[in-house]
């Protein structure tokens, strides 16, 4: 049989469990609100473009800068944290700050260690209000552990810090401006998707007229119902990527919207995205670029920062040195590469612009022959949807251009995907 000591101890460890798991159940869950828009100091002029009901490739930026709430976020983060100190400072504040929670975790303890005795005399004189102290005894243990593992954490922080206010402002501007390339990206996918659109609508009415000839075909003994479910069978495949496909550009759109401020039930009017500038390439050199890429490089430059607050003859140190190398060399290879996919865009651009005059030329010599009734309405009607699909691909090959250069340069002004 158990004496009263254990009984006791069971009993004020259900308390201490009881008040433990209600108070986790309590912890209410807080979403992150949005900082709102700071004022800035824009002309009448632009103030006017941004906030009409039209979206265009170059107010993208500001757009993302103004409205986007996780640049606005970022923005209201880092002015909390904007500091002047150098690694060195911020790294003895993390350790003192360090010192500081484990010397609060061990008065909690103490103070949880007194309570406890004095919740073991309570009970074991069977006097009332146990529960409370079990309670605070559950707060007071709860809270030391936290608060203690909080200084190994905030000491190990320390111990590999290399952080200051020159990294801090380059990470800033990384990360500010990966969202300006990623809501540039997103217009760009948008045009190029929904211009998907009635390419396969073209498709489907082509294969609309497929089925019905070779229905015809059955009627006149020519053709076989194998072909028919064929024929059936592709025009319900492309139904069902024309579902898709419209679900996908309305996916890309609300992603859209939420980076350039809009609220996802708007239907502001989107732009197409601006003719690629070929002179532009024309002033290109690689071989010159690079050197700017990496002066410009951001996360470069903080690498390099971020050595200068190493020990040299820490592991750290080396490993940072090795990153900065293959980084650099990524660099050059980057720059080389963007230039050569500049340059296969343009290629694929004129030929592009070739097919379209080609097929604008049979386009032109079919209606002339329907007009004669050398061809049927059909054949018409498909070497119009075969030159729409050609218009459609001149399109598509300009936004790739379009981007590689946007690419291009970013990669000068220092910012380069991974």
């Amino acid at each position: 049989m158990e004496n009263r000591k254990t009984r006791n101890g069971k009993q004020i460890r259900r308390m201490i469990a009881s008040v433990v798991l209600s108070g986790a159940l309590a912890v209410p869950f807080c979403p992150l609100t949005a900082y709102a828009a700071p004022e800035s100091a824009y002309s009448a002029e632009t103030w006017e473009k941004l906030r009409d009901n039209k979206m265009e490739y170059d107010e993208i930026s500001l757009l993302v800068q103004e409205y986007n709430p996780y640049y606005l976020n970022n923005a209201a983060s880092y002015a909390d944290s904007k500091t002047t100190e150098n690694a060195n400072e911020i790294r003895q504040g993390k350790m003192e700050d360090a010192e500081d929670l484990e010397s609060s975790a061990d008065q909690m303890a103490d103070n949880a260690d007194s309570l406890m005795d004095q919740l073991e005399e309570l009970v074991e004189s069977g006097a009332t209000g146990a529960s409370g102290l079990a309670s605070s005894y559950a707060s007071l243990k709860a809270s030391s552990a936290l608060l203690h593992q909080n200084s190994i954490t905030t000491r190990q922080s320390a111990n590999t810090s290399y952080e200051d206010a020159d990294t801090k402002a380059l990470n800033q501007r990384k990360k500010q401006t990966a969202l300006i390339v990623q809501a540039q990206g997103l217009f760009a996918s948008y045009n190029l998707a929904r211009i998907s659109v009635p390419v396969i609508e073209n498709s489907i009415a082509m294969a609309e007229r497929n089925v019905a000839r070779v229905q015809n075909k059955i009627a006149a003994g020519t053709a076989t119902q194998s072909a028919l479910l064929s024929a059936q069978n592709s025009l319900k495949s492309l139904q069902g990527t024309l579902t898709s496909t419209k679900a996908s550009v309305e996916s890309v759109r609300q992603s859209l919207l939420l980076n350039t401020g809009w609220a996802s039930t708007d239907s502001p009017e989107i732009c197409g995205v601006p003719e690629p500038d070929l002179s532009r390439i024309e002033t290109m050199n690689p071989d010159a670029d690079v050197q700017t890429a990496l002066d410009e490089n951001i996360s470069l430059k903080l690498d390099r920062k971020t050595l200068t607050n190493m020990d040299s003859g820490t592991t750290d140190y080396q490993n940072q040195v090795r990153t900065i190398a293959s980084e650099e060399q990524t660099i050059r290879n980057s720059v080389k590469s963007l230039y050569q996919t500049i340059l296969t865009d343009r290629a694929a651009l004129e030929t592009a612009q070739s097919a379209v005059d080609v097929q604008q030329k049979k386009l032109s010599s079919m209606q002339t022959s329907f007009g004669a009734g050398l061809c049927t309405k059909n054949e018409l009607l498909d070497q119009e949807a075969s030159a729409a699909s050609a218009e459609v691909d001149l399109i598509t090959a300009k936004i790739n251009l379009q981007q590689a250069i946007q690419t291009y340069e970013w990669a000068l002004q220092g910012y380069m995907t991974s």
